[in-house]
């Protein structure tokens, strides 16, 4: 079913929690239906921090996708990639959560190469940016 979503406030809570609970085929056909809305209205959609069990950890969409790790489909991380590249907003990428851990560094513990790869490539400053503990996405490649 096609999901045309009134408003862009709609459109950012229901591709973050469709995200967030893994429903990524819901995800990619949120992205797909309402891509013109999105690149052309929203700049909220990608930087949404949502509500629930880990909302004191004020994760953005990008945490959730790098802490699903190998569930996400690859396709999905490049299509949210290639729409934070339309927005120009790529600082989302150096946001830090209440641990201070951005998404590259979220994806060091949970995702697979390429998305490790993927993220480092759209924001390359993010592999500098420590935590509270003073631990950086190079930090967690290299601990056993």
């Amino acid at each position: 079913r096609k999901m045309n979503l009134g408003n862009d406030n709609e459109v950012e809570q229901e591709l973050f929690f469709a995200v967030k609970s893994k429903r990524f085929s819901e995800a990619s056909r949120i992205l797909h239906d309402n891509s013109h809305s999105i690149s052309t209205h929203s700049k909220k959609i990608i930087s949404y921090i949502g509500a629930g069990p880990r909302h004191r950890h004020k994760w953005t969409i990008f945490h959730w996708v790098a802490y699903h790790g190998n569930a996400t489909p690859i396709s999905l991380l490049q299509a949210l990639l290639h729409l934070l590249k339309t927005l120009s907003e790529k600082k989302i990428l150096l946001h830090c959560d209440s641990f201070g851990d951005t998404p590259l560094r979220v994806a060091t513990e949970y995702a697979p190469e390429d998305s490790i790869l993927m993220l480092l490539s759209a924001c390359p400053e993010a592999a500098k940016v420590a935590n509270r503990r003073g631990n950086t996405p190079l930090h967690s490649i290299l601990s056993p």
